[in-house]
């Protein structure tokens, strides 16, 4: 079954109904919530934090606000820029520091000037980034961790020296519609190298754009989540990887009508297990198109790979138990769709033009029904172990050397 594009509230825009009781109810925050301007009512940031309390919002006037600021133990705290607000931090740390607090808001900030990451948050969830921007931070953009229901949205990061945005252990956060240009490692990591079972669930990265990554566009260790409609041109590394982090990790992943262009290495990679890649379109990627490994049992459905650098769709020896239907790949400078793993199903697939084979397999217990290969440099199929099963097919010639379908 397809997955459906996820619709989602905007953050701090509660539906109708609840806008209704909220505006005739005595607790309604604009009843409630005092502003404290900068530098009008306070002469720094962190003095304003320190004269709010929990519920207010501070607006921030245009300059730039050398320091460290700390915001911690706070509840439904608002800070905004008006106009162009940069927070530096001096290179003595970050420029600002989320800690132990619940539902901040941060609007129109612009972080740079880090000891290494430009902002940080430990254990503060509700957490929303809104309009905020990194920069030439010699670490990451964003470091977040331990953050559930944390929303980055339309922000922008650029020329950070590590990750533009780090988030581990951060369950149902949603990352949509940000900006990542040139950042020294992934763009977008997501609990990436830690133990299995400490990855983020339920994450949703929606339409974000990604360029130029140091390393991989989106890399995310996880259960459950869904990754859509992002467009990642010219990552160093994978376009988008689904990560291992252990036996079993990374599980029930979507990966939905993203575009990847140009990454240096495979376009998707899928690790762990049971994950999806639907409706992607991936070009001139380094070397594979789609790769998958770990533990098995993934589904590429309806995907379009042209012009691989190497494989257009190649299961690894351990991915066992896979399907792969309806893809068409055309142009892979190497086979068009190469399996070493067994008992996997591969259906109604359309492969055109690879240098080497439309269809090579290394393995047995593989059921082929209704693909179609044509124009290979070589063969059409390539099956060099035999025990596979064959229905309904379309060669353009098959190896006399190897075993017949």
């Amino acid at each position: 079954m397809k997955p459906r594009p996820t619709r989602l509230l905007a953050p701090g825009r509660p539906s109708f109904l609840f806008a209704a009781l909220l505006a005739g109810s005595s607790l309604a925050p604009s009843a409630l919530a005092d502003t404290v301007r900068v530098p009008k009512d306070a002469p720094t940031l962190q003095a304003a934090i320190d004269q709010a309390q929990d519920g207010d919002e501070i607006l921030v006037s245009s300059g730039t606000y050398t320091g460290n600021v700390l915001v911690d133990g706070r509840a439904d705290l608002r800070i905004a820029g008006k106009g162009k607000v940069i927070l530096d931090g001096g290179g003595q740390g970050p420029a600002l520091r989320v800690i132990g607090s619940t539902g901040v808001r941060l609007e129109k900030l612009i972080f740079q000037g880090g000891q290494s990451e430009g902002f940080r948050a430990d254990v503060a969830p509700g957490l929303v980034l809104f309009r905020c921007q990194t920069r030439d931070n010699p670490g990451n953009g964003l470091t977040i961790d331990g953050c559930d229901d944390l929303v980055i949205e339309r922000c922008k990061f650029v020329d950070d020296g590590a990750h533009a945005v780090q988030v581990d252990r951060s369950d149902r956060a949603r990352l949509e519609r940000n900006t990542v240009l040139r950042s020294g490692l992934d763009g977008l990591s997501l609990s990436n190298g830690l133990p299995s079972g400490q990855g983020s669930a339920d994450v949703v990265i929606l339409k974000n754009v990604i360029k130029s990554a140091g390393k991989d566009g989106i890399d995310l260790h996880g259960t459950d989540g869904l990754v859509q409609q992002n467009r990642i041109l010219k990552p160093f590394e994978d376009g988008l990887e689904v990560d291992s982090g252990g036996t079993g990790a990374s599980t029930r992943i979507e990966l939905f009508k993203n575009l990847v262009r140009s990454a240096g290495r495979d376009g998707l990679r899928l690790n762990g297990a049971d994950n999806r890649a639907e409706r992607n379109t991936i070009v001139k990627a380094g070397n594979a198109g789609i790769k998958a490994r770990g533990n098995g049992g993934h589904v590429v459905l309806t995907n379009k790979i042209m012009k691989a650098g190497g494989d257009g769709l190649e299961l690894k020896p351990s991915a066992n138990g896979c399907t792969l239907e309806g893809n068409k790949i055309s142009r892979s400078l190497k086979d068009g769709i190469a399996i070493q793993s067994t008992g996997n199903t591969v259906t109604g697939n359309r492969v055109a033009k690879s240098d080497d084979n439309g269809l090579h397999i290394e393995s047995s217990n593989n059921t082929v029904v209704d693909n179609r290969c044509t124009s290979s440099g070589d063969y059409g199929l390539h099956d060099t172990t035999g025990g596979n099963s064959y229905s309904g097919n379309v060669f353009k010639s098959v190896d006399p050397d190897g075993f017949e379908p």
